[in-house]
């Protein structure tokens, strides 16, 4: 029967199979501005919906690779964002000695920046993070608000009376032994020569 169509039949075919490829990039970018502000999971099912939308042939290539490239980028940037929200969550834990609160932070942090470089972040982006991981590991915990800790224990002997000399009877000793000791005067060599 496709052998035998009208001239008007075929460009109202084409026209119909335009309008669905229409229809079917106009899926894919909606998913895709979806992707934008959401978490990782949901990015991860979007991405996934995006993936199956573009198995339609009938969509030029040049959509579909450029379409995947964003879905791929816009997942990565998800989980970038949730690696940064959960290391600055588990510095706040830190900062108020809650350990088990901030360790459980620090692993979905590291969970998320792997999720993301495997998903192509930038280069550095893994030291980055990891060094941020490790600074927020070294948070907290440091004073102990005037209680003995192992390292620094109460002091049992009392403490010992000062017995050095001040700074000011050292000065006065010192400007005795500036005295001449033949005359008893105060020159030296410029009141010798007159310029005192």
């Amino acid at each position: 029967m496709g052998l035998f169509m009208s001239a008007e039949e075929r460009e109202r075919k084409k026209e119909l199979e335009q309008k669905q490829v229409e229809q079917f990039k106009a899926r894919v970018k909606q998913e895709l501005t979806k992707m934008k502000e959401v978490k990782p999971d949901e990015a991860e099912r979007i991405h996934e919906r995006v993936k199956e939308l573009l198995k339609e042939p009938k969509l030029p290539k040049d959509f579909r690779k450029k379409a995947r490239e964003l879905g791929k980028k816009l997942e990565c940037e998800a989980n970038m964002r949730q690696t940064d929200a959960e290391i600055q969550l588990a510095l706040n834990h830190a900062k108020m000695d809650r350990k088990k609160e901030r360790s459980q932070c620090i692993t979905e942090a590291k969970k998320y920046m792997r999720k993301a470089v495997s998903l192509g972040a930038p280069d550095g982006y893994r030291n980055h993070a990891s060094a941020l991981i490790e600074n927020v590991m070294l948070t907290g915990n440091v004073s102990n608000h005037g209680k003995p800790t192992r390292a620094k224990p109460k002091d049992k002997n009392e403490p010992l009376e000062n017995r050095a000399k001040s700074d000011h009877d050292s000065l006065f000793h010192r400007k005795e032994k500036t005295k001449s000791k033949k005359t008893g005067d105060d020159k030296g060599f410029l009141g010798k020569i007159g310029l005192s």
